[in-house]
């Protein structure tokens, strides 16, 4: 397989490696709120960190605004050079990296302190955050901000946070920046109790809630939409417990929350947990119905869902958002915004009421046979275009929604208002991961293969998505790395 192979000093040759070397993508999924915009990056099983895409803020180490049709290496630090990669996580125009020892990395922009370095100089090498690191979320407030709250939690339990830090959501008691990662003092946590995970509404108009290892729900930050579930409208700047969900054991926790490029589209979050004993609950803003409780009312206090028998809850990544509950019979129902047909309704009318899922083949025909078994399903969506994936077991792939750059992969540009099957071309393999980027109109999807092939689909003209063409939309699966 032919593709561009590093020298060593950040130039490009051509060269061959195995069709295999790609290991996993950045991750993009619902817990981290986070995604690279017109840009990506690829981990290879030899540990290679490759970009590709825009070179904006030294995303790649490099010089600042660049096209990168191709991909280029990025260096590792002294002492990191043939340590594992557990996660690498792109936000906006800054990058995280963990290795397996638990050390956190990071390296981009860095105007609002987000890299945690103790300064807000942008930064074209990794550098040193944080040791011990079991999880990171972050809040970014979209590409014309950066502004980018940062959480993580290390191996004793313990909530680190730093950041912009306009509206209290680092958790301080105050509304200071922190350049630098700061323990969170957590008033009302027993003394065995530990932070197990931490989420962020995806705006610089912050809230961010914690899971407890009792499964108990603290929430902290913006709150003019009711998001902090405390019976109020008023922010907060220390962490309190949510504390009418004291009768339950809560396992997960999930949110929603203001991508949009206007104002107002920052403040509107919402928030979801699923309890062990499958109820879900939710509140906050609810403006397209997608709490899924039936009507479009705000809640200021945890409400009780119209679905329960809940293993998972997905959400999308904007204020008015769409949500997919899925049950522990396999099924999946889903509510909220569909001004695209996003939630494959087959219209455009929002969902207060959640509704049960269809998925259709190739040929058109509605599958009923592999609804029960679903491996992933992820959200396409940046600022008010919507579209989601689903990756069922069986390894079919089905996309639905907004499709304005063709990342749906169904051979058009054309919005999808019935979940399709995406026909990729597997060859004996099976799909491992789906990785998305982008912003507002430049959307891209990644679709990474258990043999370590990459396919690209949807907005190209930064070589984000890295096929041969570099200009235009990728609209159907197209090899990358060859």
């Amino acid at each position: 397989v032919t593709v561009l192979s590093p020298t060593g000093d950040g130039s490009t040759l051509t060269g061959v490696v195995g069709a295999d070397s790609i290991d996993f993508l950045p991750t993009t999924d619902n817990t981290t709120n986070a995604y690279p915009h017109r840009h990506h990056y690829a981990v290879t099983r030899f540990g290679e960190i490759r970009h590709f895409g825009e070179e904006a803020n030294y995303v790649s180490g490099q010089v600042y605004q660049q096209n990168q049709h191709g991909y280029k290496n990025v260096k590792r630090p002294v002492g990191k050079e043939d340590t594992g990669i557990r996660e690498i996580i792109g936000v906006a125009q800054s990058t995280f990296v963990i290795f397996e020892d638990g050390d956190l990395y990071s390296w981009g922009y860095n105007g609002y302190g987000q890299l945690g370095i103790g300064n807000t100089t942008n930064s074209a090498s990794m550098r040193s955050v944080l040791g011990n690191v079991v999880k990171f979320a972050s809040a970014a407030g979209g590409y014309h901000t950066n502004r980018i709250s940062c959480y993580a939690i290390n191996t004793s339990g313990e909530l680190y946070s730093w950041g912009t830090n306009v509206y209290g959501q680092l958790g301080h008691g105050n509304t200071t920046q922190l350049n630098s990662p700061v323990k969170v003092v957590i008033s009302g946590l027993t003394a065995n109790e530990s932070v197990v995970d931490v989420v962020a509404s995806c705006s610089y108009v912050t809230s961010a809630a914690i899971l407890t290892s009792s499964g108990r729900v603290f929430t902290v930050g913006y709150n003019a939409n009711g998001q902090l579930g405390l019976g109020h409208t008023l922010n907060k700047h220390t962490f309190k417990r949510v504390s009418s969900l004291a009768s339950k054991n809560v396992t997960k926790i999930r949110s929603i929350g203001g991508t949009r490029h206007s104002t107002a589209g920052y403040y509107r979050h919402s928030y979801y947990v699923v309890c062990d004993d499958g109820d879900t609950y939710a509140w906050g803003f609810n403006g397209s119905g997608q709490l899924g409780i039936g009507n479009t009312t705000q809640q200021t206090s945890p409400v009780q869902t119209l679905v329960t028998g809940v293993s998972d809850i997905t959400t999308s990544k904007d204020e008015w958002g769409g949500v997919f509950f899925q049950k522990t019979n396999g099924e999946i129902w889903r509510c909220g915004h569909n001004k695209y047909g996003n939630l494959g309704t087959g219209n455009t009318t929002d969902v207060s009421t959640p509704v049960q899922l269809t998925l259709y083949l190739s040929d058109g025909v509605a599958n009923t046979s592999g609804v029960d078994r679903i491996q992933a399903l992820a959200s396409v969506t940046h600022s008010y275009h919507r579209g989601w994936l689903i990756l069922m077991n069986d390894g079919r792939l089905y996309s639905c929604g907004y499709n304005g750059n063709g990342q749906l992969g169904v051979n058009s540009t054309a919005n999808v208002m019935l979940f399709q099957e995406v026909i990729v071309p597997l060859h004996g393999s099976r799909i491992k991961q789906l990785s998305m980027g982008g912003y507002s109109s430049s959307i891209h999807v990644l679709i990474l293969l258990e043999d370590g092939r990459v396919y690209g689909m949807g907005h190209n003209a930064y070589g984000q998505c890295n096929v041969a063409h570099t200009s235009g939309y990728v609209t159907v699966p197209t090899a990358t790395f060859q």
